[in-house]
C-alpha cells in the first residue's frame, strides 16, 4: 500500500469513528430527553394524586402538620420538574396553585376548624378512599425517613379513627334530616347503619358506648313518635 493510500485509509477510519461518536452522542441525548419526559409525566401524575388527597384532607381532616407535609412533597416534585424542564407552564401553574393552598393552610392554622362531615354516600366513599391512600403515603414517608415514627403513628391513628367516626356522623346526620322531614322509616334505616358502624368496628373510637346509646335512643324515639301519631290518627 502506498503512503497516500495509507493516509486515505486512516482518514476513512477517522471519519467512520467520528460518525459513530456523533451518532452515539445523538442517541444518548435522545434517550436522556425521553427519560426527562417520562419523569415529568410521572411527576405530573403524582402531583395530581397528592393534590386530590390534599383537597380532601382540607375538608375531612384539617390537621395542619399533615397538610404541610403533603404541600412539601408537592413543592419538591415541582422543583424537580422545573429542574428537568425550566419554565414549564404546567409546573409554574402548579407552583402558583400550591402557594395558594399553603396560604389556606396557614389561615386554618390561625383559625382551627373541625373537619366537615360527608353529606352523601359519594362523599363518604371518597373520604374513605382518600384516607386509605393517605395512609399508604404516610407509610412511604415513614419508610423513607421523611417522617419520624411518632408522627407517623399519630397521623395514622387519627385517620383510622376518623374514617369510622366521620362515616358514623354522616349516617347520623342523614338520619336527623330524614326525621326532620318526617320520613321515620328512612331515619331509622340511617340510624341503624350508623349504629352498626360502631358496633362492628375494631377501631377504638372515643365515647363509642355513649354514641351507640345515643343512636339507640334516637331509634327508640322514632318508634315512640310513630306510636303517638297512630294513636292520634285513631
Amino acid at each position: 500500500m502506498s503512503f497516500w493510500g495509507f493516509i486515505t485509509l486512516l482518514l476513512l477510519i477517522g471519519i467512520i469513528i467520528g460518525a459513530l461518536y456523533i451518532a452515539k452522542k445523538a442517541t444518548n441525548k435522545e434517550l436522556e430527553l425521553q427519560r426527562r419526559r417520562m419523569r415529568i409525566r410521572e411527576i405530573r401524575r403524582e402531583l395530581a394524586d397528592i393534590d386530590e388527597l390534599l383537597q380532601s384532607l382540607l375538608l375531612y381532616d384539617r390537621d395542619v402538620n399533615l397538610l404541610y407535609k403533603l404541600v412539601e412533597r408537592i413543592e419538591n416534585n415541582i422543583a424537580e420538574g422545573l429542574g428537568l424542564i425550566p419554565n414549564s407552564p404546567d409546573l409554574l401553574d402548579e407552583k402558583a396553585a400550591i402557594e395558594q393552598t399553603r396560604a389556606k393552610i396557614a389561615a386554618l392554622e390561625e383559625n382551627p376548624q373541625e373537619p366537615d362531615i360527608p353529606a352523601s354516600d359519594r362523599q363518604i366513599f371518597l373520604m374513605k378512599r382518600h384516607f386509605s391512600q393517605t395512609l399508604k403515603l404516610l407509610r412511604e414517608f415513614y419508610q423513607t425517613g421523611e417522617m419520624p415514627e411518632d408522627s407517623f403513628r399519630q397521623h395514622r391513628n387519627r385517620l383510622v379513627i376518623n374514617t369510622v367516626l366521620l362515616e358514623f356522623k354522616a349516617f347520623v346526620r342523614q338520619g336527623d334530616d330524614a326525621r326532620d322531614h318526617n320520613d321515620l322509616a328512612m331515619a331509622a334505616n340511617f340510624y341503624k347503619c350508623a349504629k352498626d358502624i360502631l358496633l362492628k368496628t375494631d377501631v377504638n373510637v372515643p365515647d363509642k358506648n355513649s354514641e351507640v346509646k345515643r343512636v339507640s335512643n334516637a331509634i327508640s324515639g322514632l318508634y315512640i313518635s310513630q306510636s303517638e301519631d297512630d294513636e292520634t290518627a285513631s
